[in-house]
């Protein structure tokens, strides 16, 4: 099957034309189920690292992989800036959209904060991982962002960096005007 847009898959294999790259479970299945994949079908590949790929698909039905061709076709886009998005839990489908839009926005790090008011009391790290790795594979994104979980703010800011700079949104404060800005690449 010619694909009219490069569908993109994420690995975290190291990426080199001389080496086949092992599909997961979940990549499989999207492959044969979803796309509907065939030997010879060409897919795009990144993993953070290696920039991205144009890869065959290969032995599908037997022994699944992608072969890298020659030439990687990406390397550009990197996010280049660390900004890291920290948020107050919520409940599963809303965390699940800010993971989405961050990683889509290029932030580096997204932090999830246990909060008084809380409706949840943890966060599926995991899944949020797949979901920050399918909204990379649908953006264009050639890395992932990392995810991590506090139980309470008090353990963030025990562990946060003195040499870095943090900006509270609280609605109560006295500072009423400010902007941000996000350029079409997602660069802060």
């Amino acid at each position: 099957m010619a694909f009219s847009k490069k569908f993109r898959l994420f690995t975290e294999q190291h990426i080199n034309p001389n080496a086949n790259v092992n599909l997961a479970k979940r990549d499989i299945n999207y492959l044969k189920n979803v796309l509907r994949c065939r030997d010879g079908d060409t897919i795009r590949i990144f993993n953070g690292k290696d920039g991205e790929w144009d890869s065959q698909v290969r032995e599908l039905a037997k022994n699944p992989h992608l072969k890298p061709l020659r030439v990687c076709i990406s390397q550009k886009n990197q996010i280049i800036n660390d900004v890291w998005l920290i948020f107050s839990l919520i409940k599963s489908s809303r965390s699940k959209l800010i993971i989405e839009k961050a990683t889509e926005l290029g932030v580096s790090k997204i932090i999830a904060v246990m909060s008084l008011r809380s409706n949840v009391k943890s966060i599926n790290l995991d899944r949020a991982r797949l979901t920050a790795i399918e909204s990379a594979e649908q953006c264009g994104r050639l890395n992932i962002p990392q995810i991590e979980y506090y139980r309470s703010f008090e353990e963030l800011f025990e562990k946060w960096p003195n040499d870095r700079t943090f900006i509270w949104g609280d609605k109560s404060s006295e500072f009423n005007d400010g902007s941000f800005f996000i350029n079409s690449g997602g660069i802060f």
